[in-house]
């Protein structure tokens, strides 16, 4: 009868040679997981991550290389595009005759020639590269389209400014001085004074076309370029803003300022007094020890920052909410509590919405 395999003799001990036996693990004692920190941070890490798909999900989320990845991808896609308009071909009217500049390198003062703007369709317009005084046209006036400026989509008019009568300006620029006010987001705040010789015009903002604004229904259209860049009415609408601070909002840091400088506190004085009177404490052990014990109270905490949320929208006139339950019902509160053996809470507000 053959032998089972479990009785066959495979492990060889060769007595007497100590690199024989090499092979066979060694007879340290280890009881930890990870033998080394640098384990722990690589392989302790990776399991950790990778143990279910929400860790790897919320991992993702909120990594800032991904963030960052993803900011570099947009910024990339932006460049790539401001590099193709400002590569656009403008034709300027200059002491030297007619000449074609990039839309990046056009300055104030350029006498910008735009033609041939008779479509309707969004291949046949022409966009304006910069804020211009229309000084020139067939017809005395041009049709915009400056629904990205004011969202309408109904075409307006720009006329060329009253009682100015000049000859088409084809090789030879323009000379005379333009005083403006300084450039402001409002569409409709503007006002000039062109002088050409000894005349004077007034100009408004009906002789304006605006950067980012698409001509059509003209032809031979000169603009006398008013402000560029960061200075036209588009990228001045565009700044953005400071961010507003709620009334709510300063009050809930507040509250989680005074809970943190409180749980902090017992603490530090729980690790005191356990490492005064056991010398032969940890210090780091025992700050662990008591975070777990009192990291209990951060439930309860919640539940006064809901109190106090309850009472600053009730009472207080400058709070967005009037309502004792608004937290619940408009969610400016989330809260996800474990069970108490992970010790783990989140607190999460949405952004609250003035009524």
């Amino acid at each position: 009868m053959s032998p089972s395999s479990s009785s066959i003799l495979r492990r060889v001990i060769v007595l007497g040679e100590t690199h024989a036996n090499r092979s066979y693990c060694s007879n340290k004692l280890q009881t930890a997981k990870y033998e080394t920190t640098w384990q722990l941070l690589v392989y302790g890490l990776i399991s950790c991550i990778f143990s279910s798909v929400a860790s790897v999900y919320f991992f993702t989320v909120g990594n800032k290389v991904f963030e960052m990845l993803c900011l570099f991808w947009f910024n990339k896609k932006d460049q790539i595009n401001d590099k193709r308009i400002n590569s656009r071909k403008v034709k300027v009217v200059t002491r030297a005759g007619m000449v074609t500049k990039e839309r990046k390198d056009l300055m104030v003062g350029d006498l910008v020639h735009i033609e041939e703007c008779i479509g309707t369709t969004g291949e046949e317009r022409v966009e304006v590269p910069a804020d211009l005084l229309l000084i020139y046209s067939d017809t005395r006036s041009v049709f915009l389209d400056m629904s990205s400026l004011t969202g309408e989509k109904d075409s307006v008019q720009r006329k060329v400014p009253l009682g100015l009568e000049i000859e088409r300006p084809d090789s030879d620029p323009l000379y005379g001085v333009l005083y403006a006010t300084e450039p402001k987001p409002d569409l409709e705040q503007f006002k000039a004074e062109l002088r050409i010789g000894t005349r004077r015009y007034d100009c408004t903002y009906e002789n304006m076309i605006l950067a980012g604004s698409y001509l059509f229904k003209g032809r031979d259209v000169y603009g006398i370029v008013v402000a560029t860049g960061k200075d036209t009415k588009i990228r001045l609408k565009q700044k953005p803003t400071g961010k507003k601070s709620w009334s709510l909002q300063n009050r809930l840091n507040i509250i989680t300022t005074v809970t943190l400088i409180f749980l902090f506190s017992f603490i530090l004085l729980g690790t005191s007094g356990y490492t005064a009177s056991h010398e032969d404490a940890l210090f780091f052990q025992a700050v662990a020890m008591y975070f777990l014990l009192f990291n209990g109270l951060i439930a309860q905490t919640l539940q006064f920052t809901l109190d106090a949320v309850r009472g600053i929208q009730t009472f207080d006139v400058d709070a967005e909410v009037k309502n004792p339950c608004a937290v619940e019902q408009l969610g400016l509160t989330q809260a996800i509590v474990f069970d108490k053996v992970c010790y783990f809470l989140c607190f999460s507000k949405a952004q609250p919405v003035p009524t």
